[in-house]
This record gives structure tokens, C-alpha cells and sequence, in this order.
């Protein structure tokens, strides 16, 4: 099983026909005072698998992880991997929803997705404190 792509957006979803439809990506947040809350982002997934694979259980964890190696939000998921009829590799989109993140502090945190244990691929995100505009 491969990694396609990971993205956070503010917005994912997938069609009933198996699209996915991703809004907003984003490497980086700003915040003008810490602990700072984000109200809603998304950590977008596509893993592929051969035929070989199909109707194999597997575990995904995605971890959104400080620069400390706090894990600040886990997910965990138990699938399995679909059968196509043409024998062909299989895409699997997997959103996983963050609602009222809390970011202690500004620094180098990262997304990191694993295949039961396997460290499959991450992705970096920024926060920044940024000085609020002069009013």
C-alpha cells in the first residue's frame, strides 16, 4: 500500500461516485496569541493498493504531532481494502475532520500518517505568531 498524497484543507469531502473534492490547502497557520484555537481543518488522505491487497484489514493512524512529539489529535481507523472488478489498483480517500484544534505554541508541528505501524508519509504544517495590525 502507497501513500498518494496528504493534504490539510479546510474542506474535504467525497462523492457517493468516489471523487473527492478538496478546498483550501494549506502548509502554515497564523495566530497573534498562544494557545490559539483552529476551528476546523481537514487532513486528507489517498492511499493506493494493488490487487494482491484487496480485501486486506489494515489500520490507518493519522497524528497531528508538536515539535516536542506531543501528539496533539489521534485518529484511528480499521479498514479494509475494497476488490475492483477490473483487477486494477484501488484509490481510498480518507478525510479525517479536526474541529477546535488547540495549538499550545507557535513552531514546526507535522501530520504523519501510518499503515499499521508504518510511518507511510507527513505532512509539515507552520504556525506562526504574526503581530495584529495596528488599529
Amino acid at each position: 500500500m502507497q501513500l498518494s498524497f496528504a493534504h490539510l484543507a479546510d474542506y474535504a469531502n467525497v462523492t457517493l461516485d468516489q471523487k473527492l473534492n478538496v478546498m483550501g490547502i494549506f502548509a502554515s497557520l497564523a495566530s497573534a496569541s498562544f494557545p490559539t484555537v483552529h476551528p476546523d481543518m481537514c487532513v486528507v488522505v489517498q492511499l493506493t493498493a494493488r490487487s494482491p491487497e484487496y480485501g486486506r484489514k489494515f489500520k490507518v493512524d493519522v497524528r497531528l504531532v508538536d515539535e516536542d512529539g506531543t501528539v496533539i489529535v489521534p485518529f484511528e481507523a480499521e479498514l479494509t481494502v475494497p476488490h475492483d472488478d477490473h483487477g486494477l489498483p484501488v484509490n481510498m480517500n480518507l478525510i479525517f475532520r479536526m474541529v477546535n484544534t488547540v495549538l499550545q505554541k507557535p513552531g514546526s508541528y507535522g501530520v504523519y500518517i501510518l499503515v499499521d505501524n508504518d510511518e507511510k508519509g507527513s505532512i509539515p504544517l507552520d504556525v506562526i505568531q504574526i503581530t495584529p495590525p495596528a488599529v
